[in-house]
């Protein structure tokens, strides 16, 4: 039978050595506003789900956020072959606001803001722009975890297969506006090699040979350590 179309971007896990993610084990980051605003970045929504790629202190915010990296979504190919500073950070499981400006209080507000509980988790070009340092993002590593992704298309999909995200050209597509859920899904291609597939996993609905299979994969190009703050 066919596969459900349920994009969801990307999902923690596991880890390689078999420990399951739990989002206590995300790190922090805040987004790169110049980088966020530029073109080809700058229609691009965060939410949850969301690959982003380091961008080292590029836009450090105040206080004990300036400890923080800076990052930028992941578009199509950008992180591919660009060297480190583009390698992927992780990808984002919860989004925060700092309590005082310049002041992250976890124990307030957390992972999730408390603004946005009744509707989508997600953080726009206009929010980022309007106050920088608002919005925290917590991010699972994308340094030796594994990841749960939906194919774009119906392709033969196996462990070792590679390929690359294939994300939506639109801020009102590519984060579901009602769910604030990514919309990325994976791209077999043998130009561009961003992802391995890890294992197929075995759902009674997930036929690795139709479309919007999901899969579970690995970032290549991973940044080597992620910060723990």
């Amino acid at each position: 039978m066919a596969n459900p179309d349920r994009p969801r971007g990307f999902t923690p896990v596991r880890h390689i050595n078999g420990g399951s993610w739990n989002n206590a084990l995300a790190v922090r980051a805040l987004v790169d506003d110049e980088g966020f605003d530029e073109a080809g970045a700058g229609a691009w929504t965060i939410g949850i789900g969301t690959a982003v790629q380091y961008n080292a202190h590029e836009d450090a915010g105040a206080g004990n956020l300036a400890t923080l990296p800076s990052v930028l979504p992941l578009v199509d190919e950008d992180a591919s072959g660009a060297g480190l500073s583009k390698l992927v950070y992780g990808v984002v499981v919860g989004i925060g606001n700092a309590a005082s400006g310049d002041t992250l209080n976890p124990g307030e507000t957390g992972p999730w803001d408390a603004d946005l509980l009744g509707g989508p988790n997600l953080v726009t070009p206009a929010e980022i722009e309007a106050d920088v340092d608002a919005y925290v993002l917590y991010i699972a590593p994308a340094k030796d975890w594994i990841f749960e992704i939906q194919n774009d298309s119906a392709e033969v999909l196996g462990v070792g297969v590679t390929g690359a995200v294939n994300t939506a050209s639109s801020a009102t597509v590519n984060v579901n506006q009602s769910t604030g859920r990514d919309q990325t899904e994976f791209n077999l291609t043998a130009d561009e090699v961003q992802l391995r597939i890890v294992e197929i996993p075995e759902y009674p609905d997930n036929d690795a040979e139709l479309a919007n299979a999901r899969a579970h994969v690995m970032f290549v190009d991973a940044w080597p350590v992620a910060e723990s703050q």
